[in-house]
Parts: structure tokens; C-alpha cells; sequence
């Protein structure tokens, strides 16, 4: 059970990584996060990519003043649903 739910939250983390990409964000700030070698890293590094990834996605839609956007993530975010971002 545990391989399987760190399977999921490290896709969903690199998921996250590609919206950012996709918004011309600086990914090379989370290299650490992503790396894992253990299921243990893949959980807890894709939890803190994931969210270390949404409050830059969240900082750079507000300065952007985009609330459309800043709310999509949101959703995105909190469902674990980056595809519907990408």
C-alpha cells in the first residue's frame, strides 16, 4: 500500500513540475526533490515538490493578477489533479 500511494503522490509531484515548466517557472530550484531512492523519498519528496511547486505556481499567479488561474491550481493542487493544468 505504501509503494503504491508513493507512486502516486511522486507522479502527481512531477506532474506539478510540468505546469510550472509550462509557465516558464525555474524548475531547478526543487533538483533535491527530485531525486528518490527509496519509496520513503518518493513520498516524502513528492509531497514537498508538490507543494514547494504550488506556492511558487501561487506566488507567480498573483503577481500576475490572474485569479482564473490562481484558482485552477488551487483546485489542482488540492485534488491532486495537475492534468487538468497541463
Amino acid at each position: 500500500m505504501m509503494k503504491e500511494l508513493s507512486s502516486r503522490l511522486w507522479g502527481n509531484a512531477h506532474k506539478a513540475v510540468q505546469v510550472a515548466e509550462k509557465y516558464h517557472l525555474n524548475t531547478n530550484w526543487y533538483a533535491k526533490l527530485k531525486q528518490a531512492n527509496s519509496v520513503r523519498d518518493q513520498y516524502h519528496n513528492g509531497y514537498w515538490l508538490q507543494y514547494s511547486v504550488f506556492k511558487d505556481l501561487q506566488d507567480y499567479f498573483i503577481r500576475m493578477n490572474d485569479q482564473r488561474m490562481l484558482k485552477k491550481i488551487t483546485v489542482a493542487y488540492s485534488s491532486s489533479n495537475w492534468d487538468s493544468v497541463l
